[in-house]
């Protein structure tokens, strides 16, 4: 079995974007014979080094296969289909590379249905190697689309084997806004290691700080804002949060932290990796996510492994996650709901069992399980 993913975004030496993709890939290859990987990367003008530009770049990644790059310079695209034609160019140059070194693939393996989707759709039509798409693009929930993209995704969506939706809500979308293609969705979730993210209870007694963990890109559609807010509203308990992650309204939370006097409240702390990341959650009592769209929400299946209850908002996927027994929903964009969800955590915290979390997030979200699904659909296409 020879399998190449081609993902619309992933972690490279210059962002690191789309972990849990690269997590997926890495325990793949793990369980099949053979797995790469190509990806035309586009670098933003700060941190460009021309010695790289339109040269592919062939690295062996800590699984031993091979991931081949092609960097090209951002530029602000003026076109009605924006970056796909560039992209495209840049993704033909790499396959031809790849099959050069690497021999045909049994199946594509394609995350986002663009721009790499339309990839694979050119790879179909001319080697007739079949492909499916794993589609993780909120934009379908939030109907941003534009005309043009609904049009290549319907022809994209006309010759894939099947599309994997990465939450029940993402599969409910997925049926009703392409409804001729709904017998090709099935629902496969995004895999954690189960393992790496272990319960680690911290029992909460009344006259210590009650400490809260955010982690999520500092962008104004994941509502960090409402959350400060929330902290604002609760300010007189004892109470810490810790705010992960980092984005373009990174200064614009640092400021409003300032302005309300939180800083002996929340520390920003930026971008830290996933290690760190598991130690600043196993230290916390409890996980809030204010996002108001979401798709999935991996971070709130991290907490919950690491038997973290969960203050979540009804944004989407993360609607079929939580429930009375790990957590609350709350509205989203309402802050005096977010602050009466985690006074409700607060104050029920020790009747939340941690091992039945982990064990929960186990049977749904472990990397075996979830990886036996995606290797069985690859057998299905390769018997047919």
């Amino acid at each position: 079995m020879h399998i190449l993913v081609i993902p619309s975004i992933y972690p490279t030496k210059y962002q690191s974007k789309a972990t849990f993709i690269k997590e997926q890939v890495n325990t793949l290859a793990d369980h099949i014979e053979k797995i790469g990987l190509i990806y035309p990367s586009f670098i933003e003008p700060a941190n460009l080094d021309n010695s790289i530009l339109k040269k592919i770049e062939i690295q062996k990644s800590s699984q031993n296969f091979n991931i081949y790059y092609y960097y090209s310079k951002a530029w602000i695209p003026r076109r009605p289909h924006g970056t796909l034609g560039q992209w495209l160019r840049a993704g033909r140059k790499l396959f031809k590379e790849y099959i050069t070194n690497e021999g045909l693939p049994d199946v594509i393996h394609v995350h986002f249905s663009l721009n790499a989707g339309a990839l694979a759709l050119e790879i179909f039509n001319r080697y007739k190697i079949p492909f499916i798409i794993t589609e993780h693009w909120s934009a379908h929930g939030q109907g941003t689309l534009k005309k043009w993209q609904i049009k290549k995704i319907n022809e994209i969506f006309s010759h894939v084997y099947k599309i994997i939706a990465i939450s029940l809500y993402q599969q409910k979308i997925l049926s009703k806004n392409f409804e001729k293609f709904e017998n090709r969705i099935t629902y496969i979730p995004n895999m954690i290691n189960t393992d790496f993210y272990n319960v680690k209870k911290i029992h909460f007694k009344k006259g210590y700080t009650f400490r809260f963990i955010c982690i999520s890109a500092l962008i104004k559609n994941k509502g960090v804002s409402y959350l400060i807010h929330a902290i604002n509203k609760i300010r007189e308990m004892n109470i810490h949060l810790d705010i992960i992650g980092d984005g373009q309204d990174f200064d614009i939370l640092s400021t409003l932290i300032k302005d309300l006097k939180l800083q002996n409240k929340i520390n920003l702390l930026g971008y830290l990796p996933q290690d760190q990341v598991k130690q600043q959650i196993q230290k916390s009592h409890a996980l809030v996510h204010p996002s108001l769209f979401e798709t999935f929400g991996i971070v709130i299946i991290e907490a919950l492994s690491c038997g973290k209850p969960v203050i979540v908002t009804r944004c989407g996927g993360p609607e079929y996650i939580v429930d009375d027994q790990n957590g609350i929903l709350v509205e989203k964009a309402d802050v005096d709901d977010l602050a009466r969800g985690m006074m409700h955590v607060m104050e029920n915290y020790n009747n939340y069992n941690g091992i039945l979390l982990h064990e929960d997030i186990e049977s749904q979200f472990s990397d075996l399980k979830v990886t036996k699904k995606i290797i069985n659909l690859y057998q299905q296409i390769i018997n047919q």
